[in-house]
C-alpha cells in the first residue's frame, strides 16, 4: 500500500489489482491512470523481451545444435526446390566489355587478361569458354554510358574490344 497526500493504492500481487483510491481533482486521477497504464505496458515489454519466440528461425536452429537434432531432406525436394528456383531466378541485363573476338586458344584468353589486369589494376578478368571459343571478359556494368567510357580506355590497348550485353542472376551481385 502506497499513501500520499492525494492518491492511495492498494497492490494485490495474488490477483495482479491495482486498487486507486482517488482523494484529488479529475486531472491527477487522469495523469495517474496514464502514468500506470504507461508502466504496465513498458514492463509487459520488457518481460516480452526475455520470452523465447519458437518462431524465429535463429532460435530454431540454435536448439537444433543443442539438441544434435539433425534435418534430413528427401533428394526429390531438393530436385525440386532447384528447378523451382532456376525457373523464378531473377536477372538483370548488364553490360560487359570483350576484349577480343573469338580467342582460340585458352593462352590467348589468358594472356589478355594479364595484360588487362597489369594495365587497369586492380580490376580483374573473367575468362569464359563458350564452346568453341575463350572469351575474356570486364567485370560487369549497369549503364551502357559507363561501359562506353570504360570501352574509350580499353580500346587503347585492345583494338577488338567491344560491349556486349548478358543477363546475369542475381546471386552473382551479393
Amino acid at each position: 500500500m502506497i499513501k500520499s497526500p492525494n492518491i492511495m493504492l492498494k497492490f494485490n500481487f495474488k490477483y495482479l489489482f491495482i486498487t486507486v483510491i482517488n482523494k484529488a481533482p479529475f486531472k491527477t486521477m487522469r495523469k495517474l491512470n496514464t502514468l500506470l497504464f504507461t508502466s504496465l505496458l513498458s514492463l509487459n515489454y520488457l518481460h516480452a523481451q526475455i520470452e523465447y519466440n519458437f518462431n524465429d528461425s535463429i532460435n530454431f536452429f540454435d536448439k537444433l545444435r543443442k539438441n544434435n537434432s539433425r534435418i534430413y531432406q528427401s533428394p526429390k525436394i531438393e530436385k525440386i526446390s532447384s528447378i523451382y528456383f532456376k525457373q523464378t531466378a531473377k536477372k538483370i541485363s548488364v553490360f560487359k566489355i570483350q576484349l577480343n573476338t573469338l580467342n582460340n586458344s585458352r593462352k590467348t584468353a589468358k594472356s589478355d587478361s594479364i595484360k588487362f589486369e597489369n594495365i587497369f589494376y586492380p580490376e580483374k578478368i573473367e575468362i569464359a569458354y563458350e564452346a568453341p571459343y575463350f572469351k575474356s571478359k570486364t567485370k560487369y556494368y549497369l549503364q551502357k554510358k559507363e561501359a562506353e567510357r570504360k570501352l574509350q580506355e580499353i580500346a587503347k590497348y585492345f583494338k577488338n574490344a567491344f560491349i556486349l550485353q548478358e543477363e546475369v542472376g542475381i546471386e552473382e551481385f551479393k
